[in-house]
């Protein structure tokens, strides 16, 4: 401060990434308050993209709840490019939150090699809990292993944490901000 550098990417609405902007076609606003513009603005379109995939496989997700989140979630991986790499871990409960136990029944580490992702999301099935903050925190834990950059914790789910008092959402929380995650 006052001098803040951001990065991020920009997207149009079928996922092709926008090229050529100006420091004048981006702004930062808070809630109401005035536009900022960059001083300036360069492009990196050599910047890979982490991604954790969370997928909710609880009970409630059994039928078209999982078929769709799995849809979207190959839909997502099939837009990646190749410097590119994703995670996915499918969660319901018993998630192990340390990131070197890869449960291969749920969880795929990270990889450029996309096929055991898409392998992983197929043979995904409904049952069980919502450990959401457990899987969170794992995720993040996953990313942050990785070098800094574009690392996102992507999470598809339709429940709260069940049971309510197992994993904590601080902890994700507060490793994705030490992390810029």
């Amino acid at each position: 401060f006052p001098e803040v550098s951001i990065q991020f990417s920009a997207w149009d609405s079928s996922g092709i990434p926008i090229s050529g902007l100006s420091a004048q076609d981006v702004f930062i606003q808070e809630d109401s308050g005035s536009a900022i513009h960059p001083n300036s603005l360069s492009e990196n379109a050599n910047t890979s993209l982490a991604v954790a995939l969370v997928l909710d496989v609880s009970g409630s997700m059994e039928g078209k709840p999982l078929m769709d989140a799995k849809n979207a979630a190959n839909r997502f991986l099939e837009k990646l490019d190749a410097n590119d790499q994703a995670a996915v871990i499918g969660f319901a409960n018993e998630v192990n939150v340390d990131p070197k136990i890869i449960n291969h029944d749920r969880e795929v580490g990270f990889s450029n090699d996309l096929t055991g992702a898409f392998n992983l999301i197929e043979e995904l099935k409904a049952v069980g809990g919502t450990e959401v903050y457990n899987a969170v925190e794992k995720a993040v834990k996953l990313a942050s292993q990785l070098p800094q950059g574009h690392r996102v914790v992507l999470l598809l789910t339709d429940g709260k944490n069940d049971p309510e008092n197992v994993g904590d959402p601080q902890n994700a929380i507060d490793l994705a901000k030490q992390e810029s995650i």
